[in-house]
């Protein structure tokens, strides 16, 4: 129960909020026509029972608001203001925000924000029988939030943010306590850094022609903040033209670099990283790392350049592994938490251009590839290290459809309705946007910057380890993982199971489809596949050869793998 005086001044809240979250005015004015006269009635009520019961109106409203995104994201955000209200509706306020960041993904940072303000409310309000679990859920996302700071630059609230965190860590004796360190120790270190730079703005401000700070300015905002954007702005006919040249370069798009440009880069990043503080190198690394994979993209020939740009790439990825697996921010990997004692394990897949589908001259092409074009995947993403196991699939929905038994075994026999099914199970469970892959999203993930027919090469001998295929399966699945990974750290994305993509099936390339984050057709009948299988031979588990099934059909030799997306764009 709350007073008279506060349920006033949450009445009062209420108004603001309508009129500032209205950014859609037609939204409004429905929200106004459906459910205004009720809202101000349950505002003004003594209680909060009717305001959980009202907030789960309001969500079930938003889910039948069809495409009226605008409606729908009004209707989650007044169900989140409603459900907070009491502890009774913390669930409600969840399922809320899960559909906030399906609706509205460009506004995920905002969703994260609204997420942590739930969890530090129901771990306060938490009896000591649930203060553990709660307090857990609280530390995770004071970290993605922490992360979400850093990488916007807001290195003093990303600070603080981790060393709640780090608290809620040592109060129950968590073993991220070190990894939570780390991050402050970034943050730390960044936010020294910006000090740096405004202090040497300032003295460049009285000084312009100080080539000394202006050469120091053009390094810090290179080295340790990560913004060549930033740097170029501080470029003058004085700097060293070396210097002058790669961070002109490095402040533009990747489409707009020559191939020479592209690997002058890579190995300019790759020659700074040892002068970068510890907690800077991995972004410097991570640079390097792209503008290699782009270079390898661009230059498919397999001469002396490429095998050295490979042979760069593998070090740096190893040091990027060694240095503790930060991008951006972002960590390297994340871990799902399924229930019922299974987790899922996704890696984050970087940003970036690579060229999608396969030369006419492909020796054991299908067919059914798309031809060779440039796409851009303008934004990070993770995706699952394995296919999706028996475990993890009944852990979520209470059954296993499989043939070939074992908990570490993929999944199969499992429909693309089904597996979409898993993916807005998990979304709602682990309150992070969860779906299937994209044809384009899964394609670059499987060749991991590589141009080759397989990820491992040009020829089938290359396979071995690598695939569960017709020759080396023995007819059946086999436990995910066992096979090596990718350069993403990525098992099994040639062969064991077919994977559903979100995509629907088009035979051939449409000339039509955009370049950057293709979804593929608006309609079909069929869902593309992908990978190959433990059933095909080894041309199927080619990186650029699909298949399409209908979404209802079911085999023992079909699988899936989840994205889970950042929403951080490139």
């Amino acid at each position: 129960m709350i007073s008279s005086v506060m349920r006033a001044i949450l009445t009062l809240l209420i108004a603001a909020a309508s009129a500032s979250a209205a950014t859609d005015p037609k939204a409004a004015r429905a929200f106004q026509e459906l459910f205004g006269a009720e809202a101000r009635k349950v505002a003004a009520t003594s209680g909060t029972t009717d305001d959980v019961r009202f907030a789960a109106t309001l969500l079930d409203a938003a889910t039948l608001a069809g495409k009226q995104t605008g409606l729908r994201t009004l209707l989650c955000e007044k169900a989140v203001e409603f459900a907070s209200r009491n502890s009774a509706g913390y669930k409600t306020a969840v399922a809320a925000i899960g559909h906030l960041m399906k609706v509205a993904p460009a506004r995920d940072k905002e969703w994260q924000e609204k997420l942590l303000a739930v969890y530090q409310t129901r771990y306060r309000r938490s009896d000591r029988r649930q203060r553990s679990e709660q307090g857990k859920r609280l530390l995770d996302q004071l970290v993605t939030v922490g992360d979400a700071a850093l990488s916007d630059g807001d290195a003093d609230k990303a600070k603080g943010l981790y060393q709640r965190a780090l608290s809620l860590a040592r109060l129950y004796s968590r073993p991220d306590s070190g990894k939570i360190s780390a991050c402050i120790k970034v943050a730390v270190d960044k936010l020294t850094a910006q000090r740096m730079a405004r202090a040497l703005e300032a003295r460049l401000e009285v000084r312009p022609a100080d080539m000394m700070v202006r050469t120091r300015l053009i390094h810090l905002y290179v080295l340790e903040l990560d913004s060549p954007a930033r740097a170029a702005k501080f470029l003058t006919d004085g700097v060293d033209d070396t210097l002058r040249r790669n961070v002109s370069m490095a402040a533009k798009e990747a489409e707009e670099l020559t191939k020479a440009a592209t690997l002058g880069l890579a190995q300019w990043y790759d020659s700074l990283a040892p002068k970068a503080s510890k907690a800077a190198r991995p972004a410097v690394l991570s640079r390097a790392a792209q503008y290699y994979r782009n270079y390898l993209t661009m230059h498919p020939a397999e001469d002396m350049t490429r095998l050295k740009a490979k042979l760069a790439l593998r070090k740096i990825e190893k040091a990027l592994a060694a240095a503790g697996g930060r991008q951006k921010g972002m960590l390297k990997k994340i871990v799902l938490d399924l229930g019922k004692g299974a987790t899922m394990t996704v890696a984050l897949i970087p940003a970036g251009t690579f060229v999608m589908g396969c030369p006419p001259a492909e020796m054991g092409k299908s067919g059914r590839e798309q031809r060779q074009h440039k796409v851009k995947i303008s934004r990070a993403f993770y995706v699952g290290v394995t296919e999706v196991t028996q475990k993890q699939y009944a852990a979520v929905m209470g059954a296993n459809p499989s043939k070939h038994q074992g908990e570490k075994y993929p999944v199969e026999n499992v429909s693309w309705n089904e597996a979409v099914a898993f993916c807005r199970t998990v979304s709602a469970k682990t309150v992070r946007p969860v779906r299937l892959p994209t044809e384009a999203e899964w394609e670059y993930a499987c060749r991991a910057g590589t141009t080759t027919r397989w990820f491992t090469g040009n020829t089938e001998a290359s396979l071995a380890g690598y695939a569960w295929y017709k020759k080396t399966s023995g007819a059946h699945t086999h436990v995910v993982a066992e096979s090596k990974p990718n350069a993403f750290g990525l098992h099994d994305m040639t062969g064991n199971v077919f994977e559903w993509c979100l995509d629907y099936y088009r035979s051939g390339y449409d000339p039509k489809a955009s370049p950057v984050d293709p979804t593929g057709p608006v309609k079909g009948t069929e869902r593309v596949l992908r990978g190959g299988s433990f059933w095909y031979d080894a041309g199927w588990c080619s990186s650029a050869n699909r298949r399409g099934y209908s979404p209802e059909s079911r085999w023992s030799n079909v699988g899936f793998r989840v994205v889970v997306e950042t929403g951080d764009r490139k």
